[in-house]
């Protein structure tokens, strides 16, 4: 019987988790704390840094989808300020993901009625190194994650956001700045 669950949250490292764990933990499609049935079951899963987070997701997007033949999900004349601004209509009309859970805050995610009820989080900033120590803990192995579905694209900076987009992104992954110690970005640090 499998006794951990991984709950896989988009861009978060969990195309490697899940191939690299797939034979010794569960791994659920898409889904939230709350629609998950983990009763006599711990549960695992990762957070990223939302303004990573956000723009993973973006050049995700912008390229034809993995292991199918399916064209990019955004036209590759979408600007990252207009991704981020009408990031609702992306999470609504897309067209390959059934569940509106693309852009939900990791918080949200991993908790119920407030409280996060994961047992364990790993961080993407640091995912080698907790992918390891949780294998080693927690399910007695030595496992190599490999290093899947990985945007070829330009590497994140800061730079990429103007000051309404930090705003915009502030104001929706509130909650995982502050449960999960990712600093937040104001306008006048940003300068």
């Amino acid at each position: 019987m499998k006794n951990w669950i991984f709950l896989h949250i988009t861009k978060t490292g969990g195309v490697s988790i899940v191939t690299a764990l797939k034979d010794v933990v569960e791994t659920p499609e898409h889904t939230s704390m709350a629609m998950l049935d983990y009763r006599d079951k711990k549960v695992f899963s990762c957070t990223r840094n939302p303004y990573d987070r956000v723009y993973s997701q973006y050049s995700f997007y912008r390229k034809p989808q993995p292991n199918t033949k399916k064209p990019p999900i955004i036209s590759k004349d979408v600007t990252f300020k207009n991704f981020v601004m009408k990031y609702e209509h992306y999470n609504k009309n897309n067209p390959y993901y059934k569940k509106n859970i693309i852009f939900t805050p990791i918080f949200d995610l991993v908790s119920i009625d407030g409280k996060i009820v994961v047992d364990k989080l790993l961080r993407f900033e640091h995912l080698e190194s907790d992918f390891k120590n949780f294998c080693s803990t927690e399910l007695n192995m030595d496992v190599v994650l490999p290093h899947l579905n990985k945007n070829n694209g330009k590497k994140f900076n800061m730079g990429v956001y103007d000051n309404e987009m930090l705003k915009k992104v502030n104001e929706m992954f509130n909650n995982d700045f502050l449960h999960f110690d990712y600093k937040k970005i104001n306008e006048t640090e940003k300068q």
